[in-house]
């Protein structure tokens, strides 16, 4: 069965619109002859190309950080092997090497899953994320394996380098940055207002997720010694603050 007619049979619950199209792709060194367009139940939209022997799945994407899995990326040029990044071949520019192995030990487990071939892969840009596989595969688990780790990229390296480098905070603590813009307040005077505007369930939702990380949250702000902390470890030790203020007023 052709690349296309197997896509259009795998996916039809999709009910997937396409169209005729003569895209090259650098990377695979193939053309793409017909793109289908697809909606899952929760609104996310994908992407599917049909290529020869191999099929790229896309969605938009939103993230600081880029880098590939398995297949280097010559577009973007993320194609400089990674050493020490948990058995699996990395690509990267080496410019964000820290934060790419930060990320890869959230999303480790997802890929593993995928039990991708050495023609498979996946490439991360800023603006987006493709997953590239076998024509054979049957997409379903792809595609929500692919939406998965979409959204701990947004989350938890959203496209703000500007403003929070996550190479500069441990792994263990990544999963804090989704709440730093909201609760690492320095201004005594603002937390308290933001406290008394929020809702015991709102609150109880961030103490639920900071209060298991206090001693890491320690250990990683009196590691600095007497250097003075990064921008990072003060919006972390802000949030911490914040914590420590509820749960004294218990």
């Amino acid at each position: 069965m052709e690349t296309a007619a197997h896509i259009k049979n795998v996916l039809k619950d999709f009910r997937p619109t396409s169209q005729k199209i003569n895209l090259s792709d650098s990377n695979l060194r193939d053309n793409s002859t017909r793109v289908f367009k697809l909606k899952d139940k929760d609104g996310h939209k994908f992407k599917v190309y049909a290529f020869t022997e191999r099929i790229a799945i896309e969605i938009k994407l939103a993230t600081s950080i880029h880098f590939s899995v398995n297949l280097p990326d010559n577009i973007c040029l993320a194609n400089k092997l990674l050493k020490n990044s948990y058995g699996l071949k990395i690509f990267t520019n080496h410019s964000q090497d820290i934060a790419i192995l930060n990320c890869i030990s959230l999303i480790n487990a997802d890929i593993q899953n995928l039990r991708l071939k050495s023609n498979e892969g996946i490439i991360i840009y800023r603006n987006g994320i493709q997953l590239v596989v076998d024509k054979s595969r049957q997409l379903i688990q792809e595609i929500l394996t692919l939406q998965k780790i979409s959204e701990i990229l947004e989350r938890t390296f959203p496209d703000n380098p500007e403003t929070i480098d996550t190479s500069k905070i441990p792994g263990n603590l990544l999963d804090l940055i989704p709440i730093l813009s909201e609760w690492a307040i320095s201004d005594d005077a603002e937390r308290e207002e933001k406290i008394s505007k929020s809702s015991k369930g709102k609150l109880k939702k961030m103490v639920d997720i900071v209060n298991p990380k206090m001693e890491i949250i320690n250990s990683y702000l009196d590691s600095f010694k007497s250097e003075p902390l990064s921008y990072e470890a003060t919006l972390i030790g802000n949030l911490a603050e914040l914590v420590s203020e509820l749960s004294l007023s218990k």
